[in-house]
């Protein structure tokens, strides 16, 4: 997932998706809840205090601490291990690496497609978001950027709400809204205003969405199911390589690369699933 964050146009979103761990990120993430802040507050302003760090503790401790540590350390390390080198590889070549994303993520659709009920209504579901997420994924406009604080606000948590979802990154949510500049000069800058509203934005958004993804799966799954694999699918518009070719064209020694990495791809998702099935899927945390 920290290596897709890295990649324009891909989501860590995808892999979790593809990985078999969504559900299981989505319920964990919705455990974390506002008044968890006021909780670690007291912990800290009150630590030598037993019987408020034991209560601080006990609320602490609903957090889904033994799934969310592992997933957040593997994505430090990735995004710390491999913040030069993707960029580098993305520039020098930018036609392989996207071959690979999209051989990786096209042949897992099959595999998603069979988690979902076959009736009308999932089908009507993965149709209508893969055209919607397709049409998105195209020659988009992109709106007016603003450093207003309620506009930061707004950005941050609509950014994060498309980094969950599987297809699409916050990266490119924050281009359309033409925020992705403006942000970025915000943490060069050190504006603290601008940067602390929109981890604010964040935070906010993050729970709030998470709590709705988990209420959609827990009610209403195979449609969801359906309307995230149409989403997934529809952003393949993105990442085609096609959309990569150089100036000067593509010589069939480089076509040919470029179906061999696919199939490489196609190869890394089969060996996921393998270790899935292997290692076996985490157990989905406890209803909260």
């Amino acid at each position: 997932m920290g290596v897709a964050d890295i990649i324009p146009g891909v989501s860590g979103g995808t892999i979790a998706f593809i990985s078999g761990i969504y559900e299981q990120l989505i319920a964990a993430i919705s455990s974390v809840r506002f008044s968890h802040a006021l909780s670690a507050a007291k912990l800290i302003a009150f630590f030598w205090h037993r019987t408020y760090r034991a209560n601080a503790l006990s609320e602490l401790s609903q957090i889904h601490w033994s799934f969310l540590l592992p997933l957040l350390t593997g994505i430090g390390t990735a995004v710390l291990v491999m913040a030069r080198i993707i960029p580098q590889l993305m520039k020098d070549y930018p036609l392989y690496m996207y071959s690979l994303f999209f051989g990786l993520i096209a042949c897992s659709i099959p595999i998603i497609f069979r988690q979902m009920e076959r009736d009308f209504q999932s089908g009507v579901f993965l149709v209508v978001s893969a055209l919607l997420m397709f049409l998105l994924m195209g020659d988009a406009g992109t709106l007016q950027g603003s450093a207003s604080l309620p506009y930061v606000f707004l950005s941050g948590a609509i950014a994060i709400c498309a980094m969950i979802l599987p297809g699409i990154s916050g990266s490119y949510i924050l281009v359309l809204m033409g925020q992705y500049l403006i942000v970025l000069d915000a943490l060069h800058n050190k504006d603290l205003a601008i940067v602390s509203v929109f981890i604010l934005g964040i935070i906010v958004g993050i729970i709030s969405f998470t709590r709705l993804l988990k209420f959609l799966l827990s009610n209403h799954h195979s449609s969801t199911i359906a309307t995230l694999t149409g989403i997934m699918l529809g952003s393949l518009r993105a990442i085609w390589p096609g959309n990569f070719v150089p100036e000067g064209g593509v010589s069939a020694s480089s076509i040919a690369i470029c179906v061999f990495i696919v199939m490489l791809g196609a190869l890394m998702l089969l060996l996921l699933n393998r270790a899935s099935r292997s290692l076996g899927d985490p157990a989905p945390p406890l209803s909260s």
